[in-house]
């Protein structure tokens, strides 16, 4: 069988799981599994829709940008801008 890409980050997936942001399923790689990288634009949409306020395992969870995993936290309201 042959998986689709990596919703996360592009590369060959390993297989298709729901995402624990929300009852939806994603195509993930095994480095976005072991990175817990989620689909960046469905957690900007779970910070948006709290408000920022989340959980301390959700600002635990990573995103894969410009070819490195990146913390949550960076997204939130409060967070120092980042240079690059």
């Amino acid at each position: 069988m042959t998986w689709p890409d990596c919703d996360v980050c592009g590369r060959p997936a390993k297989g298709v799981a729901g995402s624990v942001l929300g009852a939806i399923s994603f195509a993930y790689c095994q480095e976005c599994l072991i990175h817990n990288a989620d689909v960046k634009s469905l957690i900007e949409f779970t910070l948006n829709d709290c408000g920022g306020e989340v959980a301390e395992w959700v600002k635990d969870m990573t995103y894969y940008e410009n070819g490195e995993y990146r913390s949550v936290r960076e997204l939130l309201p409060d967070a120092p801008t980042r240079a690059g």
